[in-house]
C-alpha cells in the first residue's frame, strides 16, 4: 500500500491537492483519504449526542447520493493504515499529521523542522496539470511511499499455522 501525508498550513490547498490526486489515482487502484480534523463530531449535532449516550460508534448512511460517514472514538494513525491495508486499498491520502513519520507532500510554505518532506508544492501550482502529474509520476514511482503495517506479519502468521 502507497501512502502519503500532504501537510501545510491552513488554507494553502492541501484539500484542492489531494482531491486532484484522487482524481487520478483511482484508475491506478482503491484510494482511501485520512483527515486530520479539528472538529468532526458537532455539539448539539446527532454524532455528538449518539456518542455522549455512550456509542463507540456511529455511522451515518446517506440514502440519496449513496455515501456514508464513520465516527468513531480516536485511533492512533498506524491503526487506521493497518485498517485500510486489511481492506485491501492501494494507496492512502493523509491530510495533516505533519509529525507523523510518513513521507510528506508540502504544500506553500512552512515555519518550523518537518521531517519527512519528499516534494514541496507551491499553493499555486496546485491547479496546474503540469505539477500534479510530476507529483502522481514521483507517488506511483517511488518506493519510498511504500508501507506496510503489519500485513505481512499477520500473513507470515496465518501461513505457519497452516
Amino acid at each position: 500500500m502507497k501512502v502519503i501525508s500532504v501537510v501545510g498550513k491552513k488554507n494553502s490547498g492541501k484539500t484542492a491537492l489531494i482531491e486532484r490526486l484522487v482524481s487520478e489515482l483511482r484508475s491506478y487502484g482503491r484510494v482511501a483519504c485520512i483527515k486530520h480534523a479539528q472538529e468532526l463530531d458537532v455539539p448539539g449535532k446527532d454524532t455528538h449526542r449518539i456518542f455522549d449516550a455512550g456509542a463507540s460508534v456511529v455511522v451515518g448512511v446517506e440514502i440519496k447520493r449513496d455515501k456514508m460517514l464513520r465516527v468513531e472514538r480516536k485511533k492512533g494513525l498506524k491503526e487506521l493504515l493497518k485498517e485500510f491495508e486489511a481492506q485491501g486499498f492501494d494507496f492512502v491520502l493523509v491530510e495533516g499529521f505533519k509529525n507523523s513519520d510518513l513521507p510528506k507532500i508540502l504544500v506553500g510554505e512552512f515555519d518550523g523542522d518537518l521531517r519527512g518532506v519528499v516534494v514541496r508544492v507551491d499553493s499555486e501550482d496546485v491547479g496546474r496539470d503540469v505539477k500534479v502529474k510530476e507529483v502522481l509520476r514521483l507517488f506511483l514511482s517511488s518506493d519510498i511511499f511504500e508501507m506496510s503495517f503489519g500485513m505481512e506479519e499477520k500473513r507470515c502468521e496465518d501461513e505457519q499455522e497452516r
